[in-house]
């Protein structure tokens, strides 16, 4: 049987997010993400390569797609600690653009 690692999630971005540039020059974008209505569940969203135009700000309703990546180290005083995040690419539902500026 096939193994399969895909995530889907519609929410509300809950802080702006953070774009860094790795030591090869690609970019990263990092933020949260807000989802569910009785119970509010959050999920740090990784993008790299977003594209330029690609804005994300807190409160923005986002689709994200990608696959769910986890990871895991020992802090400065031994402690483990665990990370769960949704690695894919992002659409932006709450800042559409004009299609003359999408570069594609």
């Amino acid at each position: 049987m096939p193994n399969l690692n895909r995530v889907i999630l519609v929410g509300h971005v809950g802080r702006d997010a953070e774009i860094r540039t790795t030591s090869n020059g690609k970019n990263v974008m990092t933020f949260s993400l807000a989802t569910g209505k009785e119970h509010t569940d959050w999920h740090e969203v990784v993008s790299f390569n977003p594209p330029d135009w690609l804005e994300v700000k807190k409160g923005d309703l986002v689709y994200v797609e990608g696959r769910l990546s986890y990871s895991n180290w020992t802090d400065k005083s031994g402690g483990k600690k665990y990370k769960a995040q949704v690695v894919g690419i992002v659409w932006n539902f709450s800042r559409r653009k004009k299609a003359e500026d999408i570069p594609f």
